[in-house]
């Protein structure tokens, strides 16, 4: 009688696929859910924001729009290096019909070109960033 040779498969280890991005909370939240049973929240980079703190980039902005009355509009860009966040206000001009104030609430955003999140070495003068 001939022994049979038979075949050790490989360690299959099944995996679940990374669903996509839903809107609630952030990415981090998003895969959090996916690599742990019971999910904590993202740890943020300690170091990055004790050598960083209160320190803000500012630009003067305009908007790019094919609209002529968005010309006149000046916009403040703030970019805080601590924890890679963008702020936008908009400059009030008296009698000009339009309401200044906060544009855009801090938070984290892409560039939707390359999907990464914006950093300190995107923001400089004469770049344009698409929010």
């Amino acid at each position: 009688m001939q022994p049979v040779p038979i075949r050790k498969s490989t360690n299959f280890l099944p995996s679940n696929p990374i669903p996509p991005y839903n809107g609630y909370g952030t990415e981090e939240d998003t895969m959090g859910n996916v690599m742990k049973l019971d999910p904590s929240a993202p740890k943020p980079d300690m170091f990055k924001m004790f050598d960083n703190d209160r320190h803000v980039l500012r630009f003067e902005a305009k908007l790019v729009s094919s609209n002529p009355e968005d010309d006149l509009r000046k916009f403040i860009v703030s970019f805080f290096p601590g924890d890679d966040t963008i702020k936008v206000f908009e400059r009030v001009d008296r009698n000009s019909g339009i309401v200044g104030g906060k544009f855009l609430e801090r938070g984290r955003y892409k560039n939707p070109y390359t999907e990464k999140y914006y950093q300190d070495v995107d923001c400089y003068i004469g770049n344009t960033l698409i929010l």
